[in-house]
């Protein structure tokens, strides 16, 4: 689905992105982990075209993404961020119709099939319910939810999200994980989502890269991933790994200087 090869980015002569090369395959659920600063996001503007790389190369089902147009890409991926501040009064069926732009002509009006595609992705998200609701009006986790809604109008093949529970309480984040956990398991589709969240990440991706200073420090199941040593040299603190009782995840506790004395 989604390959890069060896590609660096630089700001002002800096390297953010420092030779990734990572493949994911189709109906992975991926996670990328690291600390503020470790390339995450700018890694997910590269393989969204917001930015290009200074070398490597990076590939969508198997096609350059320099041979991809934005309508084409819009129509492959979709793009949730982490937070989406919409300026006008539209209604939540309006905003997930947006999400059938890249399959409309430029100057075309929704069809049937249009509107039925959105309908079909409202329930799926739960929120058919207030689709006549403005999106000023819908509390923070239905308002991701919607964005979600209108990333699947869209028909990709594979979703990227940027931190999509980073201002929610815990209750919706975990209705948002176990929505994309829905989505990967009964539509096969294909997630990548940057976390600070080492948790939720290990307890919902089936695959972690961890990143530290633009480079790829670790690679490979949550468990792989999550040990003590990698997060001592990461992320600079220690670390008590447990594993949760259920569903055996690993779990991450921190500690702090006075526990350590």
């Amino acid at each position: 689905m989604i390959e890069t090869r060896d590609i660096y980015f630089s700001y002002d002569g800096a390297n953010v992105i420092d030779g990734v090369s990572f493949r994911v395959e189709d109906g992975e659920f991926v996670g990328v982990v690291g600390p503020n600063g470790s390339g995450k996001t700018t890694l997910l503007k590269l393989l969204t075209k917001v930015l290009r790389p200074d070398s490597g190369s990076i590939s969508i089902k198997g096609k350059e993404m320099a041979r991809i147009s934005s309508r084409e890409l819009a129509r492959m991926i979709a793009v949730v961020p982490q937070e989406s501040n919409v300026l006008f009064p539209f209604t939540v069926r309006e905003i997930v119709l947006m999400g059938r732009y890249p399959h409309m002509g430029a100057l075309s009006f929704e069809r049937r099939e249009d509107m039925e595609i959105a309908e079909e992705m409202m329930r799926t998200t739960d929120v058919a319910r207030f689709a006549e609701r403005l999106i000023s009006e819908v509390s923070g986790g239905e308002k991701q939810r919607v964005i979600i809604a209108r990333a699947l109008a869209q028909e990709p093949a594979a979703m990227l999200l940027d931190e999509p529970t980073a201002f929610l309480d815990i209750k919706h984040q975990i209705d948002v994980h176990e929505l994309l956990k829905s989505l990967n398991e009964k539509r096969g589709m294909t997630i990548l989502c940057i976390s600070h969240d080492l948790n939720l990440a290990a307890r919902y991706c089936k695959r972690l890269i961890l990143l530290d200073r633009g480079r790829i420090a670790a690679d490979g199941t949550p468990t792989e991933v999550l040990t003590p040593e990698n997060i001592s040299r990461v992320f600079g603190v220690n670390a008590v790994v447990q594993r949760h009782p259920s569903s055996g995840a690993p779990v991450v506790l921190p500690e702090t200087r006075s526990e350590l004395d």
